[in-house]
């Protein structure tokens, strides 16, 4: 026979699975998220630096272009 601290004690093992297993859900979705933060920041820092590049490139370059004098 079932006695009702068994069906607590069953109850309660449940719930703490059942809560173990939404801690580990969240967690895993918590770094999902960081590696999305991560992934996008440093995009926009390869692209802030491409940008740079391309700058320093064009002022080169339109330092290197004959001046023309205007009389």
């Amino acid at each position: 026979m079932v006695h009702d601290e068994d069906l607590i004690t069953t109850d309660l093992t449940a719930s703490a699975t059942s809560i173990l297993e939404c801690q580990h859900l969240l967690a895993d979705e918590v770094s999902a998220l960081q590696i999305d933060d991560t992934l996008r920041a440093s995009r926009l820092a390869i692209a802030a630096c491409e940008r740079g590049r391309d700058a320093v490139v064009d002022s080169f370059v339109d330092s290197r272009a004959p001046s023309v004098a205007i009389h």
